[in-house]
């Protein structure tokens, strides 16, 4: 293990010395640009509001004297078992400043684009020409570095989201290593818990005797935190906000339909009211869970509208509303009107408009190119790779919901780098080799 730490570090140094495109240093431009972020981050630092519920959870962690038996049991619904465990163990081992995680996001940052040059020569070098591929791929790295504006902003605010899109990554490319896929199945899981559809998906694909124990390591993580949210809770659960955020967010989306904000208000504070009277937060959890599943059934069709409209609004989401908070912005209207109010949008200011309309550009062109790259790779993977592939969008489509928002795409900007980076050298190539004909043919004619 420690020689392959040793190979993999030596290949990374290697591969940003020689990334360049048109003699620029696109590698050394990359680690420049990280720094400054991370320099940033330490001098004015911003975070959101997940960071301090991270923070908050390692804090209770680091004081053994710290019970909550006072609160109501809607506020403990609230506020245990809200996490999974990993992201704030590693605050709480690293101090209460963030600086452990962001030094291991920083890495997953420099990780990435060399993750997915690696992802790039495993899944072609038998059936592609890589005669010239990394200068083929420098073009698609040029692309990854000006295109994710969050991955620059989240390479730095704590949340384990860039982490995680290393993770997946890393998994895809050593797919063949039992006991490297149980380690990070389990990290996946432990640092958000919708990647627990890993399991079932996953052990389809790899269902063979000799390979059954990669899956006692999740198993096990599984069983003991689920038994921590009995404890906690009164019922096993991973986390309990997979009960309050559909109850938060899917629910009032859906009641906006037929009641404004100020009735949407005041009937939440008359539920919030008659939770706070229930005996156990099981109790809360049952009575959330019941008026989601109703509100959801009276109007399915409208459901499934807002929750594609949501997943799309996610794929070409410019991130304004993480920039304000990177950028310290004055708070405004939310892209869409969904992550900060229903407010009109007269209150932006002209750099903030140029943002959002840019890279609202950027990623409607940038998606299309991804498509063109899935239809060009199709038949080219391996079966591991779209095994990966239908585990990933499943993690997708449950995570998102009505809610789209940038941020929730961010673990899969490693696999989306890959499709729209062959994307760009297929439109590229095309281009290029039309307009050469055309010039042959012009030559010809005179």
């Amino acid at each position: 293990m420690l020689n392959d730490f040793k190979i993999a570090s030596i290949s990374i140094i290697n591969f940003y010395r020689n990334l360049k495109w048109r003699n620029i240093p696109l590698g050394y431009l990359w680690l420049l640009l990280i720094l400054v972020f991370f320099i940033k981050q330490l001098i004015w630092p911003h975070h959101i509001l997940d960071s301090q519920e991270y923070l908050d959870v390692s804090k209770k962690w680091g004081n053994t004297e710290f019970v909550q038996n006072h609160l109501s049991s809607l506020d403990q619904l609230y506020q245990k078992h809200r996490r999974t465990p990993l992201y704030s163990l590693l605050i709480f081992i690293g101090g209460q400043a963030y600086v452990l995680p962001l030094i291991l996001q920083c890495f997953a940052a420099i990780y990435l684009p060399f993750g997915v040059w690696r992802l790039n020569q495993r899944c072609f070098k038998s059936h592609l020409d890589l005669s010239n591929s990394f200068q083929r791929f420098a073009f698609l790295f040029w692309g990854f570095l000006i295109s994710w504006p969050l991955f620059n902003y989240y390479s730095v605010i704590a949340v384990p989201e860039l982490i995680i899109s290393a993770l997946i990554v890393l998994l895809i490319n050593n797919i063949h290593r039992n006991w490297l896929v149980s380690v990070v199945i389990t990290a996946l899981i432990a640092f958000k818990p919708v990647f627990v559809v890993f399991i079932p998906v996953l052990l389809i694909y790899l269902f063979r005797p000799n390979s059954l124990w990669i899956w006692i390591l999740p198993s096990i993580f599984l069983i003991l935190w689920s038994s921590e949210g009995k404890k906690q809770l009164g019922f096993y659960s991973i986390s309990s906000i997979t009960i309050t955020n559909p109850y938060d967010y899917n629910r009032k989306l859906l009641l906006s339909k037929a009641l404004n904000d100020s009735q949407i208000n005041q009937l939440y504070q008359k539920e919030f009211i008659g939770f706070q009277k229930l005996k156990t937060p099981k109790h809360v959890a049952e009575e959330m869970s019941q008026k989601v599943n109703k509100s959801i059934l009276q109007e399915p069709i409208y459901y499934c509208y807002i929750h594609l409209k949501g997943t799309l609004a996610t794929l070409i989401d410019p991130g304004r509303y993480d920039a304000m908070v990177f950028w310290n912005w004055q708070k405004s209207s939310g892209f869409m009107g969904v992550n900060d109010g229903h407010s009109n949008s007269s209150n932006r200011g002209i750099g903030e408009w140029m943002y959002v309309v840019f890279f609202l550009m950027f990623n409607t062109l940038k998606l299309l190119l991804i498509i063109v790259g899935g239809i060009h790779l199709h038949g080219k993977l391996k079966p591991s790779f779209y095994w990966l592939l239908i585990a990933l969008i499943v993690v997708y489509l449950l995570s998102i919901g009505p809610v789209g928002s940038a941020r929730y795409l961010i673990p899969l900007y490693g696999i989306l780098t890959f499709f729209g980076g062959w994307g760009s050298v297929v439109v590229c190539d095309k281009f290029c080799k039309t307009r050469t004909n055309n010039q042959n043919e012009n030559t010809f004619t005179k």
